[in-house]
């Protein structure tokens, strides 16, 4: 079974290489999923097995800076949902004599009854100015749940100079059970034989809810006050949607709800510029395709401010805040 967080469809598309790997090898495979990253995965794999696996719903906050006051809120909920979500396999083991279970980042998806793998980039959790006295505390806390599992494994290149997580995963003493597998990006199959879609700037919208509508409005918002451009501009929502729920666009603008991954990974390779969340999935499918970005991190999520930042150090991007963000600037 293979069961990722819903936190974004970073953590669906992220399997995706690894189911295909257990496919080929002619492995049973059950995915556990719901909502948004159930479709997705649903789009690329339609003859797999689906089990529904509810979603923690964490509810993100319009204004950046009560961010982190609002999920240490629901850290009850989060706690819960980790004791649940364990309940279930439990049950669910019973019923499908699973051999393996690969949890992306659900930690109480762990048990006795059969192999439990943890696939995660963060074992160490970067903690907000003026909350990082905590952050040894969180690290011990986020090792004592990476225990449980039988493995854990780092989607990331195990070499300190050329990785793409930084303080995440590196310079720090590894648990026995993490391994470094390299990174993880559904592009590695496509990028010899998708189609390219070329455009002079795409924008690739994404992430939690309300921070996902609030950079996009924010975009088109610029993008309607540009007059006399003849620059061609695809944007991907990153949501799915129906054609009544569709906005008026900007003339320059083409834009696409969702894409799938072939259609995403021609719309990639064909850009001249691309701006995106720095969330670590899309990273990895930038660091396949061999591309760099404009990154705009969600406001205040600080594991993306920090990969951000990461990236510009090391020439693999540059970053803007979102508040500071304009779209002329980049054109």
């Amino acid at each position: 079974m293979v069961a990722p967080l819903d936190w974004g469809l970073g953590h669906a598309s992220r399997c995706v290489p690894v189911i295909d790997a257990l496919l080929k090898n002619e492995n049973k495979v059950i995915i556990a999923a719901d909502g948004a990253i159930k479709i997705l995965l649903k789009n690329e794999f339609p003859d797999v097995e689906f089990v529904n696996l509810f979603n923690y719903n964490i509810r993100y906050s319009t204004n950046s800076k009560w961010l982190w006051w609002l999920i240490l809120k629901q850290l009850p909920k989060i706690i819960s949902s980790i004791k649940k979500e364990n309940r279930w396999l439990q049950n669910l083991i019973t019923q499908q004599k699973f051999d393996v279970v690969i949890s992306d980042n659900r930690y109480g998806l762990f048990s006795k009854k059969c192999d439990c793998i943890l696939i995660t980039h963060q074992l160490t959790l970067q903690m907000p100015n003026g909350w990082r006295f905590l952050q040894p505390f969180t690290k011990k806390i986020l090792e004592q749940w990476i225990k449980k599992f039988d493995q854990c494994w780092i989607p990331d290149f195990e070499n300190i100079r050329n990785n793409l997580s930084g303080d995440l995963s590196h310079h720090q003493k590894l648990l026995p059970n993490t391994i470094f597998i390299e990174p993880l990006s559904r592009f590695e199959k496509l990028k010899y034989e998708a189609k390219i879609v070329e455009s002079d700037l795409l924008i690739l919208i994404s992430g939690p809810e309300p921070q996902r509508t609030l950079l996009e409005e924010k975009i088109l918002q610029q993008l309607f006050e540009i007059e006399n451009c003849s620059k061609k501009v695809i944007i991907v929502g990153g949501k799915y949607t129906t054609d009544k729920d569709l906005q008026p666009m900007p003339t320059i603008v083409n834009y696409f709800p969702t894409a799938n991954a072939a259609q995403l990974c021609g719309m990639m390779m064909g850009a001249k510029k691309i701006i995106c969340r720095s969330g670590y999935s899309t990273i990895m499918d930038l660091q396949t395709i061999n591309r760099t970005a404009i990154f705009i991190p969600t406001s205040l999520q600080t594991e993306q401010e920090y990969l951000a930042k990461w990236m510009q150090q090391n020439k693999k991007g540059t970053w803007v805040a979102q508040n500071d963000f304009e779209i002329k600037n980049w054109l």
